[in-house]
């Protein structure tokens, strides 16, 4: 088994491994700011580079940090969408709604950011928007 074999065996689920102990150490928040990017897509991208070489992970990379305005416009509307249901209904039968309409968010983000001539500063600017929309 060559060395890279093996890089591609442990260094995402010992990057999972590492959010988890992030998590007890920290918190869930901290683990998920680690976990979301530099944890998992890091060595994801270390494979696409391997595969498909430099460029080719280079826009992946840049593709990836857009993504996160997606992922914040799924939050803000699952969590919207969880919120605006009565007691009643949050016991269990409606969440299906807020999962659609969380999916549904972030499928109309990624499908707005597919027409942008995105560089790594747009995405970074588009990641930052996202993070703080989610925040707020």
């Amino acid at each position: 088994m060559t060395l890279e074999s093996l890089l591609r065996l442990l260094l995402v689920p010992a990057a999972v491994w590492l959010a988890s102990l992030a998590a007890r150490r920290w918190g869930h928040t901290v683990s998920g700011y680690l976990g979301g990017l530099p944890l998992i897509g890091g060595p994801i991208t270390l494979y696409l580079a391997l595969d498909h070489g430099p460029a080719f992970a280079a826009q992946s990379a840049t593709v990836t940090l857009a993504a996160i305005l997606g992922q914040a416009a799924h939050l803000i509307a699952f969590a919207h969408a969880g919120r605006s249901m009565t007691l009643s209904q949050r016991r269990g039968r409606l969440w299906p709604f807020a999962l659609a309409a969380g999916w549904a968010s972030f499928a109309a983000v990624a499908i707005a950011v597919t027409f942008l001539a995105l560089t790594p500063w747009i995405a970074l600017a588009l990641a930052a928007a996202g993070l703080a929309a989610a925040w707020r």
